[in-house]
C-alpha cells in the first residue's frame, strides 16, 4: 500500500479551484471540456501525480500531469464539464 501526504498550500488549492471555476463558468452543459492547470507549492515528492491519476479514474476524466523543473506540477483535465469541475 502506498500512503502519500500532500503538503500543498491552501493558496495553491484556491488558485487551482478559481482557475477551474473560471474555465467552467461558461454554459458548457454536456460538452466535452479541457482545462489546463499548474499547481504551486510543495507538490513534488508527495505523490500528487498518483493522487491526481487515481481521482481522474474515479471520475472518468482523462488528461495528463507532470512535474516541471520549476518545482510545480502542470497538467490538463478533459471530459464531461461537471466531472472536470468536480476534479
Amino acid at each position: 500500500m502506498i500512503i502519500c501526504h500532500l503538503n500543498v498550500s491552501w493558496t495553491s488549492v484556491l488558485v487551482l479551484a478559481l482557475v477551474i471555476l473560471f474555465a467552467m463558468s461558461s454554459d458548457a452543459g454536456d460538452k466535452y471540456v479541457s482545462v489546463d492547470f499548474e499547481v504551486f507549492g510543495d507538490v513534488q515528492g508527495v505523490c500528487f501525480r498518483m493522487y491526481t491519476e487515481a481521482e481522474a479514474r474515479k471520475l472518468g476524466v482523462t488528461g495528463w500531469v507532470k512535474n516541471t523543473r520549476q518545482g510545480t506540477v502542470v497538467g490538463q483535465v478533459q471530459g464531461n464539464a461537471e466531472k472536470v469541475k468536480e476534479m
